[in-house]
């Protein structure tokens, strides 16, 4: 439960890192945190800066799947609206007629931090909840063998 604390605690530091550079240079308009844009609308500082923001979710990100990796858990989780401060770039293809079909949104690693750390958070409170159970099921079976024991032993002495 340490790390997943730490991840929430990351994944708040760069949500607000986010909120910071959004509200400072009033950014609008970009479709994702490498946009050329950024750096001819906002300047060269804003970009190095959005895209270092950019690098720490994609290393927050590969930390997350490493660890969901260790643990067994899944890497997917579907997509929940708690922050909403990411840039989504729309993703698709091209088919061999010229014709653009699109396949999506691709929220990028913030978007996937969050939605992770929402579900990975409630499959690991429901992964201790089965073990509390299973714990006092053991329990509660020891203890009652040994009320067993005990009720024989009584009885024959």
């Amino acid at each position: 439960m340490f790390k997943l604390d730490e991840f929430r605690s990351r994944v708040f530091h760069l949500k607000e890192e986010h909120e910071a550079l959004w509200i400072k240079y009033d950014i609008h308009g970009v479709e994702s945190y490498c946009d050329p844009k950024i750096r001819e609308q906002y300047g060269p500082n804003a970009y190095d800066l959005v895209y270092k923001l950019y690098e720490g979710w994609l290393d927050l990100r590969e930390e997350m799947e490493q660890y969901l990796e260790s643990k067994h858990l899944p890497l997917s989780y579907s997509h929940a609206n708690w922050t909403g401060l990411y840039i989504g770039v729309g993703s698709g293809t091209r088919q061999y007629s010229g014709e653009y079909v699109s396949t999506g949104m691709d929220l990028g690693p913030a978007a996937w931090c969050a939605d992770t750390l929402c579900g990975m958070t409630a499959e690991m409170h429901h992964r201790r909840h089965i073990q509390r159970i299973e714990d006092y099921s053991v329990g509660g079976f020891v203890v009652g063998l040994i009320g067993v024991v005990f009720g024989f032993a009584s009885i024959l002495f």
